[in-house]
């Protein structure tokens, strides 16, 4: 697996290793994240739309509309350009560019034509997934829709960040109670032996 690979660049395995800092990889679908993927399908017209986290084997999708398939293999994603990108990547036809249009998503029946992926950056300047979406017909997005299509993606990850807030802030919730219990339960046992030490 790559991102065990000591061969691999520093920098893919610190973007692996803050992808899973947010524990978000194969955790069931979300209503807000649907409700994102619903709104970004309608304002760039089109059939498929997807948020997505992308490791060292595969594109996974936390939120999807269009698509049956929860992930794809890496090596045959647009994503993974967009992810060498810090801002949108647009495809107007794939069948026209060199990097996708051998790709097995596009010489298939109503293959892929237009794509358009925006990545998932977080604060520490790391791209660990894609907000994009998919149609089977040649086509431009156009400024407003690129732009909304940002703002959505921006929205995306503030869930993201929020998400991962919460999870710490529940584990160290969680830490402070079992402290609490380990001392309630030594403060018993104390109490228990210097009571048993009366009645001898």
């Amino acid at each position: 697996m790559e991102f065990f690979n000591e061969y691999a660049p520093l920098k893919e395995i610190n973007r692996l290793k803050e992808l899973l800092s947010y524990n978000i990889l194969d955790t069931p679908y979300e209503k807000d994240f649907d409700g994102l993927v619903e709104l970004i399908s309608i304002i760039c017209d089109s059939p498929v739309a997807i948020i997505s986290m992308i490791d060292a084997e595969r594109q996974w999708y936390k939120a999807k509309v269009g698509i049956k398939e929860n992930e794809v293999a890496r090596q045959e994603t647009f994503c993974q350009f967009t992810l060498l990108q810090d801002d949108i990547m647009e495809i107007p036809d794939a069948r026209l560019d060199d990097r996708v249009k051998n790709n097995p998503h596009v010489i298939a029946e109503n293959g892929i034509r237009f794509y358009a992926g925006v990545p998932l950056k977080t604060a520490l300047g790391y791209n660990i997934g894609t907000v994009c979406v998919v149609d089977t017909k040649p086509k431009h997005l156009n400024s407003s829709q690129k732009k909304a299509l940002q703002l959505l993606t921006d929205q995306a990850m503030m869930l993201l960040d929020a998400r991962k807030k919460n999870h710490s802030l529940g584990n160290e919730v969680d830490s402070i109670l079992q402290t609490k219990i380990n001392q309630a339960e030594k403060q018993l046992q104390q109490k228990e032996n210097d009571y048993n030490n009366l009645l001898k």
